[in-house]
């Protein structure tokens, strides 16, 4: 395999560190698998697996739940950490948010709930005694604000502690990576119950750019943990494909340190596939130098067809068995360019950019509070792969984090809860006033159920012990799962919400460094 490495790292001039183990039969394949690594955020899985131990033992109760206010919240781009109002919500979901959407906020307040000799210890009792967790998320960033002054360039940020497996806060192998994901998997990390719902946690990140990107045939199933840092792409998981578990570990370093690195992204896949078809002794497909081109050598992005015609772009549809309508237009010219512009498509999530119009309409003429929470409930919620649909218990958050949802993550119960607040005729005659067909407006919940009756195909529960657990009757999540059976009725539509009390605070907290994800930036530069 050591030459397939290296034909897929040489384009990029990136090194890597990659195990994978067949869960079944024990058999390993590696590469540079005792190196030492930051984990960046795959850390989470030790805070993870920690917290179900407690939930296991009784010393910590899933459901108990905590007003998490809006000031002093860590930094970071997604969940609780960019939400701008107080939210009650359950430990269990706080972990939900953590693995998601590796939400630095939900990880620190965990964190700070179990103590990091806590996490280290149940490290050590597992067999990992290299892997370590010295601090939250908010540490971490401490180090790379001190390390790397305002305007430094990515000499400095090549020098700071938080990319030095040696110095970072969270490191560990890729081989001790693995072994705590088989433990999850075999039931050993904590009880089965616990371990189950570990399992279902993992497979609802929403992240799929990196080790999925190398499972792409159907029934393949990845959970997963991502990770990221300047120079870094990590992703650990379980790949369940053609009926075999593989625990894999991936841990790439490149010489570039921003944020987004598609290359580098899909070569974390590439090479969690061919340690997996090491494995399974199959053939072993190797990406192209072309596909894993650096961007900073100006050349083109994995997948990616330079077409400067409406009629090189139909052509390029063609042979992928595609069809295509676009429009783009030039915001300061009004030139535009098009194809098929004026047939009506279905827009699917796109229509949620309208409802947070008016929202924002109705809120800037007074009528709607934006720091009013409502109370969503554990139960009778439309199906979604990720967000609240994922929640356990109910959860109390204000319309504006909800639209946050709606927009960053596209969830759909936010989604149906702002469409109910503002009014589908409202958006309507938003988009009448804009000069914009306006097409009928449904909640998302009908859509879901009709398309259920349609086909006459229900998930169901089934033996997999991850999904054992879902509280959906009707869930994306378990697609790769279901069987097909007569449609039962439709279920009754999502109970109604009320509003919440709830003393409405400013929030204030520390922003994320300027260099890292686009976070808020420091005067003077931008991300």
């Amino acid at each position: 395999m050591k030459e397939q490495v290296e034909q897929v790292l040489g384009p990029l001039g990136a090194r890597a560190w990659v195990h994978a183990v067949d869960l079944d039969t024990g058999s390993e394949v590696g590469y540079g698998e005792y190196g030492l690594v930051p984990l960046a955020s795959v850390f989470k899985v030790p805070v993870l697996v920690e917290l179900f131990r407690r939930f296991g033992d009784g010393r910590l109760s899933p459901a108990e739940r905590l007003d998490v206010p809006a000031s002093g919240r860590s930094a970071g781009p997604t969940g609780l950490s960019v939400m701008a109002d107080p939210i009650e919500l359950s430990l269990r979901d706080l972990a939900y948010w953590m693995m998601s959407v590796s939400d630095n906020a939900a990880t620190d307040i965990l964190v700070g709930l179990l103590g990091v000799d806590a996490i280290n210890a149940t490290l050590r009792e597992l067999g990992l005694t290299r892997t370590r967790v010295d601090g939250t998320c908010d540490d971490l960033y401490q180090t790379m604000y001190e390390d790397v002054p305002e305007g430094a360039g990515p000499e400095a940020m090549r020098a700071a502690r938080a990319v030095d497996p040696e110095r970072t806060q969270h490191s560990g192998t890729p081989r001790e990576v693995t072994r705590l994901l088989a433990a999850i998997w075999r039931d050993e990390a904590a009880g089965p119950g616990e371990c189950a719902e570990m399992r279902r946690i993992l497979g609802l990140q929403a992240w799929p750019h990196r080790l999925r990107a190398g499972f792409t045939e159907p029934g393949a199933r990845v959970s997963a943990k991502t990770g990221t840092l300047p120079f870094w792409r990590n992703e650990a998981g379980v790949v369940e494909v053609d009926g075999g578990r593989y625990a894999v570990a991936v841990f790439l370093r490149t010489e570039d340190h921003r944020y987004r690195q598609p290359a580098a992204d899909a070569c974390v896949g590439t090479l969690g596939r061919l340690a997996v078809d090491h494995l399974r002794s199959s053939e072993v497909l190797v990406w192209s130098a072309d596909h894993l081109r650096s961007r900073r050598s100006g050349a083109r992005r994995p997948g990616m067809v330079r077409a400067v015609t409406p009629e090189a772009i139909q052509e390029q549809a063609s042979r992928l068995g595609a069809e295509i309508w676009l429009h783009a237009r030039d915001l300061d010219t009004g030139e535009s360019v098009g194809i098929g512009e004026n047939t009506p498509v279905v827009t699917a999530s796109v229509f949620k950019v309208p409802v947070a119009l008016e929202l924002a309409r109705q809120s800037a003429a007074g009528e709607i509070d934006l720091t009013q929470r409502v109370t969503v409930p554990a139960e009778g919620k439309v199906p979604s792969p990720y967000g609240l649909a994922a929640h356990r218990d109910h959860v109390v958050v204000s319309y504006r984090d909800l639209a946050q949802l709606m927009m960053v993550i596209s969830d759909n119960v936010a989604t149906d809860l702002v469409l109910d607040r503002v009014g589908k005729d409202r958006v309507a005659a938003l988009l009448a006033e804009l000069g914009l067909g306006a097409p009928p407006y449904r909640r998302t919940a009908p859509r879901f159920w009709a398309l259920s009756r349609r086909t006459s195909a229900r998930p169901t529960a089934t033996t997999n012990a991850s999904l054992s657990r879902c509280r959906l009757s009707d869930c994306e999540r378990c697609a790769r799962s279901i069987r097909l059976r007569p449609a039962a009725p439709r279920p009754r539509r999502s109970p109604a919400c009320w509003p919440a009390s709830g003393a409405r605070r400013r929030q204030r907290r520390r922003p994320a460094p300027w260099y890292t994800a686009g976070w808020a930036p420091r005067s003077g530069h931008t991300a």
